[in-house]
């Protein structure tokens, strides 16, 4: 009976605990919304009641989801999601903005990356199964971003669709691609990203590289495809290639290999570094001073 008394008890304490702080206005988002998302949470806190019967661990559990109710619900309120009701999206850039995370799983098709000085982001998708949700944090100055296909999954033929996104370029990104067949460019030159992933079935790649790097990472996954990167020449620059077939001109270089790896004579002293890893299963790899 204590048990039931207690867990009853905390109910109406989280109850009054968010109507009151929504009542003075503290709170900026939907209390029915964070209930109904989270309704799960407090069955298994009653389930726990019901096997332990200790007052300090049901204590303690209702504390924690009460903390976590809250902070999910400013975190709901920032994060929004939406399918793509045409193909033109344009996200505006805020002035506390200052990293961005770019997350795409998509189909096969045309993908293209740009700069631009206006947005945050402006993209253009024709795929109709894409939906996006976003997210701007305060804190972090970070904004988050996701494309995704619903249901997911690799296509090994290009279907035609177009994925085209600019980027401002006066953020700090990082970026990963999870993609089916594809061609395009990823023209980078004036974008300042730290991590850039790809994953991809097939197809044919351009990334065109520029100075502002400084310290960045290139991590890229082909089934079969040929890949081309234009690096500016003051880049320090060091490259590890796998995969079942070794296509490339990273003998013709002149870089110096050492451990499986192809290292520019200026690394060392290199102001900017660029670490490029590249698996492709069969295919060819070709760089650009």
């Amino acid at each position: 009976m204590k048990n039931k008394n207690l867990t009853i008890g905390f109910i109406l304490i989280f109850l009054g605990i968010i109507w009151l702080l929504d009542n003075l206005n503290i709170l900026n988002f939907s209390i029915w919304n964070v209930f109904f998302d989270l309704w799960p949470v407090i069955l298994i806190i009653l389930g726990l009641n019901l096997i332990f019967r200790n007052n300090k661990i049901i204590i303690i559990a209702w504390i924690l989801f009460i903390i976590f109710a809250i902070f999910y619900g400013f975190y709901s309120e920032n994060s929004t999601s939406y399918e793509l009701e045409n193909q033109n999206i344009v996200l505006e850039k805020e002035d506390f903005i200052a990293n961005g995370i770019l997350e795409l799983k998509l189909s096969a098709g045309n993908f293209n990356i740009k700069p631009t000085k206006d947005e945050l982001l402006n993209a253009y998708i024709t795929d109709p199964n894409i939906y996006y949700k976003s997210n701007l944090d305060r804190n972090s100055k970070t904004a988050q971003i996701e494309f995704k296909q619903k249901n997911h999954k690799k296509i090994v033929t290009n279907r035609g669709y177009r994925y085209n996104f600019n980027l401002n370029e006066d953020v700090n990104w990082n970026i990963n691609i999870d993609i089916g067949a594809v061609d395009g460019t990823l023209d980078l030159k004036n974008i300042n990203f730290q991590d850039l992933e790809i994953d991809a079935g097939a197809g044919d790649i351009n990334i065109l590289l520029g100075e502002k790097l400084k310290d960045s990472k290139i991590d890229i996954d082909m089934g079969a495809g040929n890949l081309d990167i234009a690096i500016p020449k003051n880049l320090g620059v060091k490259i590890r290639f796998d995969g079942g077939v070794k296509h490339s001109n990273l003998n013709d270089l002149g870089l110096i290999h050492k451990n499986n790896y192809y290292i520019s004579p200026n690394y060392d002293n290199a102001d900017k570094k660029i670490y490029i890893t590249v698996d492709i299963g069969a295919g060819n790899l070709n760089i650009k001073y």
